[in-house]
């Protein structure tokens, strides 16, 4: 895996973790705190949602593409569309540019990981 892209995805992680793990700097009042905490644990629980769904359709697309099944396109599609649900999730939070940046960094890494990883799967079914 390159440099840019293992940078690209620590990033990312970081970014999540951070954001729902920021302490409340602003207490004026008990109602915009727990508003705030509220937000954070949204977002908090949002991204681990996305992160989840990234593992799964991984491995359906794996699974799929592995045994030339009918449904990899589905899984490919829907393996690219959580790329761009985690770029939106963040976007409310350092805007629009970094959103996109971050889809297309991930969208990057993954057409290129699962290219490499399919055909190297694929190579060592056939050696065997």
């Amino acid at each position: 895996m390159s440099r840019q892209l293992i940078r690209t995805v620590l990033v990312a992680l970081l970014i999540s973790f951070s954001i729902s793990s920021t302490p409340n700097s602003s207490s004026a009042s008990s109602l915009k705190s727990e508003a705030d905490s509220s937000t954070r644990m949204a977002f908090h629980d949002a991204m681990r949602k996305f992160w989840e769904d990234h593992i799964t359709w991984t491995r359906v697309f794996i699974v799929s593409a592995a045994g030339d099944l009918p449904d990899k396109a589905t899984a490919t599609g829907r393996l690219l569309q959580n790329q761009v649900d985690i770029g939106n999730a963040i976007k409310p939070y350092y805007g629009d540019a970094a959103g996109n940046k971050l889809t297309a960094l991930l969208r990057e890494h993954i057409t290129r990981e699962l290219s490499i990883s399919f055909h190297r799967s694929l190579t060592s079914f056939k050696l065997q």
